[in-house]
């Protein structure tokens, strides 16, 4: 009898010593929480979901809390529950206040941001912490953590109820959805996996975040972030809880995303304003010494094209079209500056619209140039470039000055000198298709590789791009002056014997 006495006093205490002891008073829970889809309606008709994943919960920040340290009167073993379903607001920052390993979160000052943000002020009558931050899931992230991941677990918290209707939590179905209201950006879904929300939507950028501005205050300014000087975008690559904006953060967000006019290469830069304040000087200096000469080739025939006019006309929306290309082209990339003409986002309005137009007019000079057999004038006599194109390049160097005939007259059927042959080939079917390729790819950069050259995949693209531009820039300078470096018509000038 005694027997039988002490087994159904152990089976009747057995909840509230499973209770006591932690892993078994959560198993307890366990055994109605766990099942799938386990959902009641409150009284406001909201499906809530009560199911609490034993796994996900094991490798949350709170593995190892016992369910009755937050769930604690009215949470023993009677069901259904008494116990309260709402809580005092911030109760999180309560009991985490003054916790040696999370003083470096702020958690006072985070309460205060919530408080006198957006959230704070529109949602009434609460936004808690744990409204955003599920206590049985949430992790924090760690410096450990790749930058991407870190990016998508913060941003994940904004589209739980900023995202796609279907997916987001109840009561929130009438907001916008994001990739709706940024529909603005161009390639708008690469934004959102790159940046955090946070970083447009906060006055002090992405680290604390919990001060959300309204839309109107919101970020809308390219340029912050497409900016080579302190770019708000760093921010999101930071692995401090502060937004630092340091050395590590840069390196960083190069190792993950190229955002024209800030990860650009300096070095590039230089090269290319050497470069162009070269070729600059090159023709100036040699339009001055043409014009102190006696030569016949001292007059100035600016844009002069041999040919129909199909082809003049050709050649000068080629000229526009690469001159538009170039001042949309710097504006982006250099629109911290100040001396950018046009607006960022204008720019990649127009050099997008100027690329495809360019494009229609390649293809169309491709197809024309083999069709008409005018592409034979861009391959004949390769095998003598080593010994034309000195006997040429003495000539633009000396023999303009000095009024001697030229080494190649442009007649049939040899229609260009040696080193128009050269130029020709490699602009019009080298540098111009590159240009092409890898602006295409700039335009649609989801088909670049994530990472290539140990940058991301964008990056070596865009430095080609760039490079290119720059040589297609430089090219264009010479080639304008260089269409003036003829003799005068015969009829202008009796020196000159008709051909």
């Amino acid at each position: 009898m005694r027997f039988l006495f002490v087994c159904l006093l152990a089976l009747v205490c057995s909840p509230c010593l499973a209770i006591a002891d932690g892993g078994a008073a959560n198993a307890v829970c366990d055994e109605c929480h766990a099942v799938p889809d386990l959902r009641f309606t409150s009284d406001t008709g909201e499906r809530k979901l009560y199911t609490i994943d034993p796994g996900r919960y094991a490798e949350s920040a709170h593995a190892g809390a016992r369910c009755v340290d937050c769930h604690d009167d009215g949470y023993g073993d009677t069901l259904p529950h008494s116990g309260r379903t709402t809580y005092p607001l911030y109760l999180c920052v309560d009991c985490h206040e003054g916790l040696g390993d999370l003083e470096s979160f702020g958690l006072p000052d985070r309460r205060e941001e919530l408080v006198g943000s957006v959230h704070g002020k529109v949602l009434k009558p609460r936004l808690d912490c744990h409204d955003c931050h599920d206590p049985h899931v949430f992790d924090l992230v760690s410096a450990n953590d790749a930058a991407l991941d870190r990016i998508h677990a913060s941003n994940a918290l904004c589209l739980a109820c900023h995202g796609a209707p279907a997916q987001r939590a109840f009561g929130y179905e009438a907001l916008n959805d994001a990739a709706q209201t940024h529909d603005w950006f161009p390639n708008a879904a690469r934004h959102l996996a790159r940046v955090k929300c946070v970083g447009c939507h906060s006055p002090a950028g992405p680290g604390a975040g919990h001060d959300i501005l309204p839309t109107a205050d919101s970020l809308t300014t390219c340029e912050d972030c497409h900016s080579r000087s302190d770019p708000r975008y760093l921010g999101s690559y930071s692995v401090s809880n502060g937004a630092a904006r340091d050395g590590e953060s840069r390196a960083t967000a190069l190792d993950n995303v190229y955002v024209i006019g800030s990860t650009r290469s300096v070095l590039l830069d230089r090269a290319s304003q050497i470069g162009f304040a070269f070729f600059l000087l090159l023709v100036l200096g040699h339009g001055v010494r043409r014009g102190l000469s006696q030569a016949r080739y001292r007059r100035l025939n600016w844009m002069h094209v041999e040919g129909p006019r199909g082809l003049k006309a050709w050649h000068l929306l080629q000229v526009l079209l690469i001159a538009g290309l170039l001042v949309s082209g710097l504006s982006m990339h250099y629109g911290d500056s100040g001396l950018a003409p046009l607006s960022f986002r204008l720019a990649v309005r127009s050099h997008n619209v100027l690329g495809v137009a360019n494009i229609a007019l390649w293809l169309g000079f491709v197809v024309l140039n083999a069709r008409s057999g005018n592409l034979r004038h861009y391959v004949e006599r390769l095998r003598d470039l080593a010994r034309d194109l000195p006997l040429q390049a003495r000539y633009y160097a000396i023999g303009v000055f000095a009024g001697t005939p030229e080494p190649f007259p442009m007649h049939e059927p040899t229609k260009f000198n040696p080193i128009q042959r050269v130029a020709y080939l490699v602009v019009m079917y080298g540098l111009v298709p590159t240009a092409i390729m890898t602006g295409a790819v700039l335009l649609y950069p989801l088909v670049a590789p994530e990472h290539a050259l140990g940058h991301p995949g964008l990056w070596p693209i865009a430095m080609a791009h760039l490079a290119t531009a720059y040589g297609l820039t430089m090219f264009i300078v010479v080639h304008v002056y260089m269409t003036s470096v003829r003799p005068p018509d015969a009829e202008d000038d009796p020196t000159v014997s008709a051909r």
